[in-house]
């Protein structure tokens, strides 16, 4: 060592000058001595050269020998938020502390990232708007599928998706058209399935496996009379009308059970206790786990049944009516072959009146036995009638004159026909004849009744559907309604569908015949009528009989000769397979002063014609006879000579066996024969004859 150089250095002089030399910067530095001091001071800083400064972490950082390098702000020598960092010099153990302000540093990152945000917004606004490009692109075919599902589950199918230009979303779009389209067609199928399940006449039920009601249409409702409400959750045992037994349910139960389809008839009980008769079939649902439910479908048979009933009825009362006819038509020839002997009879007693008054009666019992049988062949529909316009109303009031007496001052009769006419096609007699057995019954039928009354009143009625579904053979058109009520006896439930048969009668022995309402029966029939009966026992008794009404009508007289004319020697030519009555006919027709030929069938009597040809004056014959009928032989006689006049003698309806005979040189006659009629029209025909023969 040569030696000591000393020199004394004001350091805040040197500390501020090479601060000076420093580029410009926002840190502050410290220079800090070995104890924590500052040796230098800042121009604008709290601190003052020589300060402790040792209460700072970063200084006593220093004193214990390290340097600060935290990358964490602090609270530094003024205060502030800053950054610092500290840096030992070793040889003199002093240190050099530099606070740099946060703000420095944090505010350019700060609006780095306020700028980096700004960009990053600005892109997501790009990617945003051209995702909402995207989107609309590619969610708003996504968006009309949504609307038209829904659309879809409200029930409108109307809506079409159009096609997209993105493969997938096409083909989503076109899967949904084709389903559309397959749900709406099903959809109307099922539709006009419910329409006609709900619209049938007939009671559709449906059940689940166990037979509990889940669905039934108005129709059972209006047949069952169960509501809708009533029936659902129950069983179809709540129709059961006990007219099964249960081994018919067993067997029902066991088929349909097994899946097989089941058909039958029953009767069922209404929900207020009437009984039904049904046509029902059972058929069960299946899937592949089996029954799932049972289908059934009831048909209210009531109406057939009813048909059913009166089609018996009815070929029951044409098998007696043909019975009875046949019957009848025999009885006929007898009275003929009666009435005709009875006349020569009283001819040859003429001068002997006991023995005539005698005959009178036997008269008279053969005139009731006649009108005996007018009444089988008016029930049987086989009496010659004579159908002509007759004013009902009229007839009705001109008759209850008659009938009048026949009915006790005791009873009450009440008639209004009223004045108005009312024109039916009829026969007079039978009409007649229909009212008087109908008020002989209402007469009988009160008996011992007080204050009894009989009621006959004619209106004008036009039928219901009601009446044409009771009555099918009815039809719609305007009738004459007569009505004959009495408040008798009435009649028991159990004797009405027997009451039209022939000789069925409630009446005591020797009282009646049981051909009364029979005849009323198969005169309405000939009439195109109608009959209607309502009875209670003990109630009284109803008959309404509905006769056609005409607009206008072709008028008849009818007169009846009161005494015999004789002949004046002409030929008659008779046939009639009856032998009786034939030998009968040419007795009295020989008595009346005539040549008579006679021949028993129409074979025979058109050879006898032809063997007399030119001696033939008039031709009176049976119409029905067995090989050649008396229609027939007529026919081939007028071939040969025009103008024969002939007399038809028969029993049954001229309409039926001669329809449209109504030449003027022929008559038709009923039987049994009066001969003072016969001999009137046999002599009209004659004289006719002749008076055109002389004109000619």
């Amino acid at each position: 060592v040569i030696g000591v150089l000393v020199g004394t250095i004001n350091v805040d002089d040197f500390w501020q000058k090479v601060r000076s030399d420093m580029p410009p910067h926002q840190s502050s530095v410290y220079l800090i001595d070995g104890r924590g001091r500052l040796l230098t001071r800042l121009s604008d800083g709290r601190y003052r050269q020589g300060d402790l400064l040792t209460s700072q972490p970063i200084v006593r950082s220093l004193l214990a020998g390290h340097g600060w390098h935290e990358r964490s702000s602090y609270r530094g020598f003024e205060g502030d938020e800053v950054f610092g960092v500290a840096t030992l010099i070793r040889g003199l153990k002093w240190g050099i502390v530099s606070e740099i302000p946060a703000r420095a540093i944090v505010d350019p990152v700060a609006s780095s990232l306020m700028t980096l945000a700004a960009i990053v917004m600005v892109w997501h606004l790009l990617f945003g708007l051209l995702a909402l490009l995207l989107s609309r692109r590619m969610l708003g075919p996504i968006t009309a599928l949504a609307f038209a599902v829904r659309q879809a589950a409200l029930g409108d199918y109307s809506r079409r998706l159009p096609a997209s230009r993105f493969r997938e979303i096409n083909e989503l779009m076109i899967a949904f058209n084709l389903m559309i389209r397959e749900i709406e067609k099903r959809e109307k199928s099922l539709g006009k399935l419910s329409q006609a399940v709900e619209h049938a006449a007939e009671a559709v039920l449906i059940t689940d496996r166990h037979g509990v009601i889940e669905y039934v249409n108005p129709a059972f409702s209006h047949i069952s009379g169960y509501a809708r409400e009533e029936a659902i959750g129950k069983t179809p045992a709540i129709l059961k009308s006990g007219m099964q037994d249960a081994s018919f349910y067993a067997d029902m139960w066991k088929a349909i059970s097994q899946g097989e389809n089941w058909e039958g008839e029953l009767i069922n009980r209404r929900k207020d206790g009437s009984h039904y008769p049904v046509l029902m079939s059972i058929a069960p649902i299946l899937n592949e786990g089996g029954i799932t439910h049972y289908v059934a479908i009831q048909q209210d048979i009531s109406e057939r049944s009813q048909l059913e009933e009166q089609l018996r009825h009815a070929q029951k009362m044409e098998a007696l009516g043909t019975l009875v006819g046949g019957i009848a038509h025999d009885f006929n020839n007898i009275l003929a072959g009666i009435t005709g002997n009875l006349y020569l009879i009283q001819r040859l007693a003429e001068g002997q009146p006991d023995m005539l008054g005698r005959l009178d009666r036997v008269n008279g019992l053969i005139e009731s036995a006649a009108r005996m049988i007018s009444q089988l062949l008016s029930f049987a529909r086989k009496d010659a009638v004579q159908m002509r316009e007759i004013d009902l109303a009229a007839l009705i009031r001109n008759a209850m004159d008659m009938v009048a007496a026949s009915i006790p001052a005791s009873i009450a009769l009440h008639v209004d026909a009223g004045e108005a006419p009312m024109p039916v096609r009829g026969d007079e007699t039978q009409l007649q004849q229909m009212l008087m057995n109908l008020l002989a019954n209402a007469r009988d039928a009160l008996d011992g009744r007080d204050q009894p009354v009989i009621e006959v009143s004619l209106t004008v009625c036009s039928p219901d559907k009601d009446f044409l579904d009771r009555h099918p053979a009815a039809r719609r058109r305007e009738y004459a309604m007569l009505s004959i009520r009495d408040n008798g006896h009435g009649i028991a439930p159990g004797d009405m569908r027997n009451i039209f048969e022939p000789f069925f009668t409630t009446k005591k022995v020797g009282e009646g015949s049981g051909l009364g309402l029979a005849m009323v029966f198969g005169a309405m029939q000939t009439h195109d009528g109608v009959i209607e009966v309502d009875s209670e026992p003990d109630s009284g008794t109803c008959f309404r009989l509905y006769f056609p009404l005409v607009e206008q009508g072709e008028g008849c007289a009818q007169s009846g000769p009161e005494e015999v004319l004789d002949g004046r020697g002409e030929t008659i030519l008779i046939v009639d397979d009856n032998v009786a009555l034939l030998e009968m006919m040419r007795e009295v027709f020989g008595e009346l002063g005539y040549r008579v030929l006679t021949a028993a069938n129409g074979e025979r009597g058109l050879a006898l014609y032809r063997e007399h040809r030119g001696k033939v004056d008039l031709v009176l014959s049976d119409v029905v006879m067995p090989e050649t009928g008396g229609v027939q032989m007529v026919e081939q006689i007028r071939r040969e000579e025009p103008d024969m006049p002939v007399v038809f003698v028969t029993g049954y309806d001229r309409q039926e066996l001669l329809p449209g005979y109504d030449e003027s040189n022929t008559v038709i006659a009923g039987k049994p024969m009066q001969i003072d009629q016969l001999s009137h029209q046999v002599r009209r025909l004659l004289d006719a004859r002749l008076n055109s023969g002389a004109q000619a």
